[in-house]
Order: C-alpha cells, then structure tokens, then sequence
C-alpha cells in the first residue's frame, strides 16, 4: 500500500509541475503577444501546447497558436495548426472557416503565378523536362503547391459558408475564392448573397471592387470604413477609399490600376513599437512607405531603419519621387513583382 501511494504522489507531483510550466510559459506568451513580439510569443505558446494538462486545454491553445501566426502573417503555420485542429478535435465552423481563410491567404501573398506559368511554359517549348531543369523543377513543385492551397481554400470555405449560411464573412471570402480562379458569376452570386445578410457588410482586410460594383447594383453607395471619417483623409482614391494625401492617392490609383491589393495604413509592432506603414500589398508581402511633406525626415529614417532589421521587404518613395512618381514606383517595384 506504501508503494502504491508513494506512486501516486509522485504523478500528483509530476502533473503539479507541469501545470506550474503550462501557466508559466502561457504568461509569457502572452505578454510577448502584447509587446507585439509574435515569433517570441508563438515559441512560449508552442511550449505551453507541448505542456498542457488535458485536451481542451490543447485544443485552446492549437487556437492561440493559430490565429498568432495568422497575426504574423505566417499563414502556412497557421494553417498547419488549424489543420491540426479539425484533424484531432472537436472543432467548430469557426475553426473551418479559419483554416480556409489561412490557406486562401497563404495563395494571395504568393507572387504572381501568371509569371511562373510563363516561365514555366517557355521551359516546356524548350523542351526542357522535370529530371534535367533544376528550374522546371522548382516552378512545377510551386504551382502544385500553389493549386493545392487553393483547392483547400475552396473546400473549407464552403465547408463554413454551407454549416452557417447566416455568417456573412464566410461567404464573402468563399466570393474572393471564386475571384481568384476568375470565376466571377460565383462571385457576384456569394456576394449578393451578402448584402442580403448585412447590407453594410464591409472587410477591410482583403478588399475588392467588385463588391462595390455588386452594391452600387443594389443601389447601395461604397462601403467605408471607420477610419476613413477622420478629418485628415480629404483625398478619395478611384477604388472609393480616402487617404490623406495627394500623393498617397496617386500611389494607391497606380496600385489599383495594375490590380494590386493594398491595404492602407498597415499597422506593425517592431522592437516593442506600434508603427503604421502607408501601403502593404499582401500579394508580394512588401510594405510601402511615402514620406511626404508632413512626415519628419528624422521619423521617416527611424520608421526605415526599424523595418531593415526586422527583415521585411520594404520600398520608400520620397517627395522629390512625386515629380515623376510612376516611373519612380514601376523601378522601385520590379525587383518583387516582375512585369506588371
């Protein structure tokens, strides 16, 4: 009896430690997530997972771990773990809707699969095949790869969009899926089926102006968002959106002319710091910045410095760059897009 009891201490102990190691490193992930150091903050959360004391908590933390890494637009871990999560557990239509959003984001910040495909049929005209081009190899692997995240995307949006037809966010991203494979009479259906469930429905994560066209049919003027009633966003750009300057409306025309997502104002956490950055186009993963007359040089050279060492893909354009700002953005812009 003696034994039997010592044993059984001794597991109460072992389980008690690793509760205490559980609390610890989720405090610590969460305070790393507040000062916005989200590689830090997915490493405590991993080890916290790795410790948890029972399966619901596991589950709760698979959760945290993906929606971190979406937060650091790391899609293809956060689809990892949400992939986890309906593999393994109870999981709910959020859950689904999620990892088909994290695989349709981790196909947008993609670069341009039309440039591969080219590329890649130029190497089969030079009859070139998979076994002997190091090349023909990569982009083929590429693209199924790139087909495959989306025919994931396809299936867990409409697993979400079907289980909660009253959900608007889902079937609007089942729309953007659709827009992506250029099925556009999909599209318009999904959203139409939208504004019939909120008829001042709007996403300002992945905007596009198709949905605008589908509600101006309706006779629904554009979306905007909250943000875009601040007093210093006097300058309206073609796609409907308000900025707050001349240039930066130009800047974002030229995107929308050559069919580039943007989203305005990009807020970031860098070395404990919240900054916000003028453009980031989700499809390359490159931010923009424009320092104009209202920005400090001083504050435009810190704001650089910062986005160098984090690593990040980063363009800065300049007001003596406004004198001919399109040809100033088509140099600064090829190295990430190839041809537009």
């Amino acid at each position: 009896m003696q034994i039997i009891q010592f044993i059984r201490d001794k597991i109460k102990d072992r389980k008690a430690k690793r509760k205490k190691l559980f609390l610890v490193f989720l405090d610590a992930g969460n305070k790393m997530y507040s000062l916005g150091m989200l590689a830090e903050a997915s490493h405590n959360y991993f080890e916290a997972y790795r410790l948890a004391p029972n399966k619901s908590r596991r589950l709760k933390m698979l959760r945290i771990l993906r929606d971190t890494h979406a937060a650091a637009n790391d899609f293809s871990d956060s689809a990892y773990y949400g992939q986890k999560i309906v593999n393994r557990y109870d999981f709910s239509t959020r859950d689904i809707f999620l990892l088909g959003k994290a695989y349709f984001s981790m196909r947008i910040i993609e670069k341009s699969v039309t440039i591969k495909e080219a590329r890649l049929t130029e190497l089969h005209q030079r009859k070139r095949t998979y076994a002997e081009d190091d090349e023909y190899k990569i982009l083929t692997t590429q693209l199924y790869d790139h087909r495959r995240s989306y025919k994931k995307s396809f299936k867990y949006l409409s697993m979400a969009a079907e289980s909660d037809k009253k959900a608007p966010e889902y079937l609007y991203f089942l729309g953007l899926c659709y827009a992506l494979h250029k099925n556009y009479e999909y599209t318009i259906h999904c959203f139409e089926a939208v504004l019939k469930l909120d008829r001042d429905y709007y996403n300002a994560e992945y905007y596009i102006e198709l949905f605008d066209r589908v509600r101006a049919q309706k006779g629904l003027q554009p979306v905007m968002t909250k943000t875009q009633f601040d007093d210093d966003r006097k300058y309206r750009t073609v796609s409907g959106n308000l900025v707050r300057s001349k240039a930066e409306a130009l800047i974002a025309n030229f995107y929308h002319m050559h069919g580039i997502i943007t989203e305005y104002e990009k807020s970031l956490f860098l070395e404990g710091k919240r900054l916000s950055v003028d453009f980031y186009l989700p499809q390359f993963q490159l931010y923009h910045e424009h320092a104009g007359m209202s920005e400090s040089e001083e504050r435009s050279f810190h704001k650089k410095q910062l986005m160098q060492r984090a690593g990040l893909n980063v363009i800065f354009t300049a007001q003596e760059d406004e004198k001919d700002l399109e040809n100033a953005l088509l140099e600064k812009i090829q190295p990430y897009m190839g041809e537009l």
